[in-house]
């Protein structure tokens, strides 16, 4: 699901001191600039969705508890081959408003409910873990333990555990043309005005990507045993 990369960017830095205008009044839907580099984890690659990005994002972010209404959160769905997979790292690509860093983030899977996001696979609900991120803001997410997936149809969800009083906003990138079905997005909150539940990305945010950049690792299952006979 691709995501143009709309900033939401609701909440600015107005001095270095950490003074920030109402949320409300600061308001910014979109913003645009050159695609940020792109490091997919080596090996053990399952799944690649990171080319083609368009250069645009969308808030996809755990607040400070002062800006939970802004809370907003982006998932993009994938397909897992016969046999499963065990997925032990995310990878997504994403952008700063200011410097950030990223050290921390929630990452989930949901199975597929009707073209969204359902309940959460067990054991695959990873609530602020480290995280290592670059100065682009791409993050790379260890899964411990890995996420294990049977065949099928699944969403995941990749959001910062970011303070905005510190480290302003993060916004998962986008890719173009389309890959298949749209990206959804959510503010439960309530606080940017749009979509408290999940919604095709583009209908909320007007010019967004309906995709999101992003690669999953880890090996495919089951791991079959191999048998020798020895003369």
């Amino acid at each position: 699901m691709k995501v143009s990369r709309v900033f939401l960017s609701c909440l600015v830095v107005v001095a270095a001191t950490a003074v920030v205008a109402s949320a409300a009044d600061r308001l910014q839907m979109s913003r645009k600039s050159s695609a940020a580099a792109v490091r997919v984890p080596l090996g053990g690659v399952l799944y690649d969705q990171t080319g083609g990005q368009s250069g645009a994002g969308v808030a996809s972010q755990d607040f400070e508890s002062a800006y939970d209404a802004y809370d907003a959160q982006a998932a993009d769905d994938f397909v897992v081959p016969p046999g499963g997979w065990s997925v032990n790292e995310v990878f997504a690509a994403g952008q700063y408003s200011v410097a950030g860093p990223v050290t921390n983030m929630n990452v989930q899977f949901f199975v597929n409910a009707a073209g969204l996001p359902g309940a959460l696979v067990p054991g695959c609900n990873y609530v602020n873990v480290p995280a290592t991120a670059d100065g682009l803001g791409n993050v790379t997410v260890p899964l411990s333990p890995p996420c294990a997936l049977v065949p099928g149809p699944y969403w995941v969800s990749a959001q910062a555990r970011l303070d905005f009083g510190t480290g302003g906003q993060w916004y998962w990138n986008g890719v173009t043309p389309p890959a298949g079905v749209s990206g959804v997005w959510q503010n439960p909150g309530g606080g940017f005005g749009v979509c408290p539940t999940w919604t095709p990305t583009p209908t909320c945010i007007p010019g967004a990507d309906a995709n999101q950049a992003f690669a999953l690792s880890g090996v495919p299952l089951p791991v079959e045993l191999q048998h020798f006979s020895i003369e």
